[in-house]
């Protein structure tokens, strides 16, 4: 029938296999599952794989916001005793941070896309899929310091689980921190470029060169590090020297930063500890890229930890700051910042608007804590503000400085200009900043305190500088003040402490002036009191009531008297103002009353006392009667001698003939008188010159004109004269008078000089000058065209000299002629050439240390002539420095001399030893062994094992895990199929099955490495009852489970047979060991409990015996088969 199964004939040989197999199966499907955890990890996980991909979706985007996770970087911490984990590794007190390099696991965000054709799920909304993944972060910035970013709408909800990742984390970013705005577009420094995408970079400083070398090491030991995501660039001990490059660094900073085009600059220098700075610019910060692309702001601020400080210095300037089109500024916070310039025209510190800042750009320095010093030499400004562009007309220049803060500046001073040059230093805001604290500003040698300043570091006031405490301002000198020059507190300035020296307060009124009443013609006394140091008075009036003051000439004292009063006086008001260098201060305004009186005359006086005259001459004197006020002012003149001088009655002096008359002037009231003396003089006329004789001395043919003499004429007359112009003549060149009309005394020139061309001969001529009232001077000129010559005698030519033959040169013209002195001739002619040398091989002479070189030649014409080129050395590296030995130099010495070449080479030891290299006590380069260091076990020494336990023992070593060779137990080496050795430092883990096999007792391990061997005991114990009926403990092996046989009790691991009777047992005697409980799981570090008290040896014989049944079913079936 179709679909019966056939009967079968006899036995099939089929099932029994069948059957065995089936049983087989059903035995290890009884195994126990076991479980395997391993002590002190904790369960983690990072999402690496590309889930979710399909046919439909091949890739992962930021559609689909799949992002994988990143794996933790391990600390780099080693347990010692500092930390008190070399024993004990739950002890350690290690915390980690940036130093020891871990970085905990970041979990990525899972595909989010669903693709509904190979994963259906019909939940009734066709619009979403049904497994639609939690908002994802797509924040470019998780965290903000150690806290969560509070403006990402996703991270910062309760459980988005960013809290302890943030922890720790100055600036997490999903996939790359991106360089902050305003960055620099390029930044230089030294000789590198530190500028890596977005990446942090570290280096390490030449403290010879000033060169950078990138450092790729896992510790602190940089000391340049750059961060693009804040343009922080740190330095901590750094030594930098400028290096030019053609693109990066054409100004050979020692720091460059340059924008980019039409974006700002900014650049944050933090330093650590002490740090060097050279270069033509020391920093340069540059939003200026060129005449026709120009960046906007410039910003540089230098702020520091733990008393960090900066010595900046330039060949040109010390510190740059340019912008573009925008504001420049320069700010220090908190630390010591030197900045100087060797150079001329420069600045310790120089800020700057830029050529296109054309819009009222700001141009600012500030210093917040800390202190600047910035200095100039000779023509060098300390600090310079400059306004780049002369269209910049509202452009703002300031100086802040807080939190006690200190500029100093005095060398070259605080200065601001622009390219017109025009001095705007008075248009600096000095000031302190928004603080609490002002500080002090140094411009020069007159330091002045801004806002309230209490010292936190010494200051000194040297000779010849003064410190000024103005009105509203305070200094507190805190003990770190020394004061060598001059402290000014003015009004309203608050000095406190002991500032020692000389110190200046401004002056205090104690008591006012008075009003006055006097009689006209009568005089008024006005007096003041006042304390001060160095006082000085100043007397004034007004006579507008109070409405303007004038200063009254000579009025400097503490009391002032007026001088005879008259009407017009009444109602004056005076007042004094008291001034010393701290200041001054002005008395209250008294009023002056003047009583009418009648006033005599008491003198007359007559300007002037005396006269010159001419006949025919007149003159007026002015009298002035004594007082102003007087009341009858009536008088009368008088000549003496009316032949010589008359004079009428109103002053007027006549001059009639030669001689001497007094005129004499007589008061009405009184009879005063005052006199006049009157000389009359005849006119005469008459005009000279300052020389008599030009001589143009001697010119060759086809000379250059000699230069033009000058002649002076002199009225010598005392009168008045006319000059007509003098004329050329036949070989003279004659000029015209520098003017024609003189006065008694006064002087004309004109310039006389040969005419060009003159034929060879002597020229002497004479040039007349002539004037009104037939006055003339006559001045005579003599000039010769002729060569001047001179013998050369004839000289034989040496090895290195030239000879000549005998030949005549002209002395002024320097031209050559022929023996005969007739025909000229070319210099080159006159010439014998030198013999020349004839050198042998060079002596070469070496330095000791083989750097420098020198050769001589020797001339064998003449072995007083002797050539020492210079010889160009180069190295090259012949024998590399070892650990212990030092390497070889080759320095070989080359030069170019008539032609050829010549080398000579020397070899010099003096490359140092590198020396050893240590990485956990082997060195990396030469494998040589530290001394110091001992290999040991650090965990599970004296650790037990108990038979029948499934894991095995673990031990660890202090020892790397790349230095270990071998184990050792009991002295002999150990198989490694019967342990498994990994990394932490070195931990080897004895198999169970080998442990097996090891007698009940104590036993030795052996760690051997390359840098030693680690010992350490082990014991290993006897297996547990596995009841708790009474027993008896094998002597030999330590088990305790028996088999009855004919001939006794037989031991089940050691074959061992008892026939004596053994208390507890009926057949068996001897010495009977109590029962006791179970015992636990083993303590050996590294053996954490497996989860599952299954006797596994019975399941193996269970396993193994059923194999055996198998194996013996097939070869009888085969043998019946045969």
């Amino acid at each position: 029938m179709k679909g019966q199964a056939k009967p079968l004939r006899g036995r099939s040989p089929g099932k029994r296999l069948f059957a065995a197999i089936v049983s087989l199966c059903m035995i290890v499907s009884l195994l126990p599952t076991t479980a395997f955890s391993e002590a002190g990890v904790q369960d983690s996980i990072v999402i690496t794989g590309t889930s979710g991909l399909c046919e439909h979706h091949t890739e992962h985007t930021a559609n689909c916001g799949y992002t994988e996770g990143t794996a933790e970087i391990p600390c780099s911490h080693e347990h010692d005793e500092g930390c008190g984990g070399l024993t004990d590794p739950e002890a350690c007190n290690h915390t980690h941070d940036e130093t020891c390099g871990y970085v905990p696991a970041t979990e990525g965000t899972p595909c989010t896309y669903v693709c509904e054709i190979c994963n259906a799920q019909d939940n009734g909304n066709p619009v979403a899929p049904s497994d639609a993944q939690p908002e994802e972060c797509t924040c470019e910035t998780l965290c903000t310091g150690e806290e969560i970013n509070a403006d990402c709408p996703v991270c910062s909800v309760e459980g988005a689980g960013l809290d302890k990742v943030c922890v720790g984390a100055a600036l997490m970013l999903p996939v790359t921190a991106l360089a902050v705005e305003g960055a620099p577009n390029s930044l230089y420094v030294g000789d590198q470029q530190v500028i890596n995408g977005n990446n942090t970079t570290f280096w390490t400083t030449d403290k010879s060169t000033g060169g950078l070398t990138e450092y790729e090491g896992n510790d602190d030991n940089w000391n340049v590090k750059y961060d693009p995501s804040t343009a922080t660039l740190t330095l901590k001990g750094a030594k930098i020297s400028g290096s030019y490059h053609q693109y990066n660094n054409p100004y050979t900073a020692g720091i460059y930063a340059q924008c980019s085009n039409g974006q700002s600059v900014t650049l944050t220098i933090k330093l650590i500890g002490e740090n060097t700075i050279t270069g033509y610019y020391g920093i340069y910060v540059n939003a200026e890229i060129s005449a026709d692309s120009n960046g906007t702001d410039a910003s540089l601020t230098i702020t520091g930890e733990n008393n960090g400080n900066l010595e900046v210095s330039g060949s040109n300037h010390g510190i740059f700051v340019k912008s573009g089109t925008g504001n420049a500024s320069l700010n220090i916070e908190k630390v010591a910042v030197t900045s100087s310039t060797n150079g001329d025209y420069a600045a310790g510190v120089y800020v700057m608007s830029g050529a296109g800042a054309i819009n009222s750009p700001n141009i600012s320095l500030s210093v917040d804590g800390g202190s600047l010093t910035a200095s100039g030499t000779g023509s060098s400004d300390g600090i310079l503000f400059y306004v780049g562009s002369s269209q910049a007309t509202g452009a703002t220049t300031s100086l802040t400085v807080s939190e006690n803060a200190i500029v100093d500046a005095k060398t070259g001073g605080i200065k601001a200009s622009d390219p017109n040059l025009n001095n705007l230093s008075d248009q600096i805001v000095v000031g302190s900043g928004t603080g609490t604290n002002g500080g002090i500003v140094f411009d020069g040698t007159e330091g002045t305190v801004y806002g309230n300043v209490t010292l936190d570091e010494s200051l000194t006031i040297n000779q010849g500088e003064t410190l000024t405490v103005p009105d509203g301002s305070s200094l507190n000198c805190n003990g770190n003040l020394t004061n060598n020059g001059t402290i000014i507190v003015e009004k309203g300035g608050n000095l406190t402490g002991d500032p020692g020296g000389t110190v200046v307060s401004a002056p205090t009124i104690g008591t006012q002036p008075a009003s006055q009443t006097v009689t006209k013609g009568n005089t008024a006394t006005f007096s003041v009191a006042a304390t001060g140091e160095k006082l000085s008075y100043q007397w004034q009036q007004s006579t507008d009531n109070d409405q303007s003051w004038t200063d009254i000439s000579g009025a400097n004292a503490a009391t002032y008297t007026t001088a005879a009063t008259t009407t017009s006086m009444n109602g004056y008001q005076y007042r004094c103002v008291v001034s010393n260098s701290a200041g001054s201060v002005t008395s209250n305004a008294v009023t002056l009353t003047v009583n009418a009186a009648t006033v005599s005359v008491t003198g007359v006086t007559l300007e002037p006392t005396s006269l010159s005259l001419f006949t025919g001459d007149t003159a007026p004197l002015t009298a002035t009667v004594k007082p102003d006020n007087a009341t009858n002012k009536n008088v009368t003149w008088e000549s003496n001698n009316t032949t010589v001088a008359t004079v009428d009655t109103n002053g007027n002096v006549a001059a009639v003939a030669a001689g001497e008359a007094t005129i004499t002037i007589k008061t009405a009231d009184g009879n005063h008188t005052a006199t006049c003396q009157v000389k009359v003089t005849q006119p005469t006329y008459g005009i000279s010159a300052d020389i008599s004789a030009l001589d143009f001395s001697i010119a060759c043919p086809g000379y250059e004109r000699p230069a033009a003499k000058t002649v002076t004429i002199t009225n010598a007359g005392n009168q008045a004269l006319t000059l007509n112009q003098p004329a050329s003549t036949n070989s003279f060149e004659v000029g015209t008078l520098s003017k024609t009309k003189l006065a008694a005394g006064e002087t004309a020139t004109f310039t006389v000089q040969p005419k060009a061309g003159l034929a060879e001969g002597a020229y002497s001529e004479t040039i007349t000058v002539s004037g009104s009232e037939n006055t003339t001077v006559t001045i005579s000129a003599t000039f010769t065209v002729q060569h001047q010559l001179e013998k050369v005698a004839a000289k034989a030519p040496t090895c290195t000299e030239v000879g000549n033959k005998e030949y005549f040169v002209c002395k002024v013209c320097g031209k050559y002629f022929d023996i005969d002195g007739k025909t000229e001739i070319t210099q080159e002619s006159t010439v014998i050439p030198a013999t020349g040398h004839s050198y042998g091989e060079p002596e070469w002479s070496w330095s000791e240390d083989g750097k420098t070189c020198t050769v001589t030649f020797t001339c064998k014409n003449d072995a007083a002539h002797k050539e020492t080129p210079k010889a160009t050395v180069t190295s090259a590296e012949k024998t590399p420095a070892t650990c212990t030995e030092k390497g070889v130099t080759t320095y070989t010495a080359s030069l170019e001399f008539n032609g050829q070449t010549y080398k000579t080479a020397k070899d010099v030891t003096d490359i140092p030893a590198t020396g050893h290299s240590y990485d956990n006590g082997k060195c990396t380069v030469c494998g040589a062994i530290a001394s110091d260091f001992k290999a040991v076990i650090t965990a599970g020494a004296n650790g037990s094992w108990q038979k029948g336990t499934k894991d095995g023992l673990s031990f660890t070593s202090n020892a790397a895990y790349k230095h270990f060779r071998k184990v050792q137990v009991d002295g002999k080496d150990l198989d490694a199929a019967n342990y498994s050795v990994k990394e932490g430092s070195t931990i080897v883990t004895l198999k169970a099955e080998y442990l097996e096999t090891l007698s009940v007792g104590k036993h030795t391990l052996a760690v051997v490495s390359d840098t030693g061997t680690a010992v350490a005991e082990f014991t290993i114990q006897a297996a547990p009852a596995t009841d708790n009926t009474r027993y008896y403990t094998c002597q030999s092996c330590g088990h305790h489970d028996w088999t009855a046989t004919d001939a006794g009790y037989r031991c089940d691991y050691c074959g061992r047979v008892i026939t004596e009777q053994v208390s507890g047992y009926p057949n068996v005697k001897g010495v009977y060991t109590a029962p006791t409980a179970s015992p636990a799981p083993s303590t050996a570090p590294g053996s954490p409990a497996t989860g599952d008290e299954s006797n596994l040896v019975l399941w193996v014989v269970v396993l193994a015996a059923g194999s055996a049944a198998l194996a013996g079913s097939f070869l009888i079936q085969r043998k019946k088969e045969q």
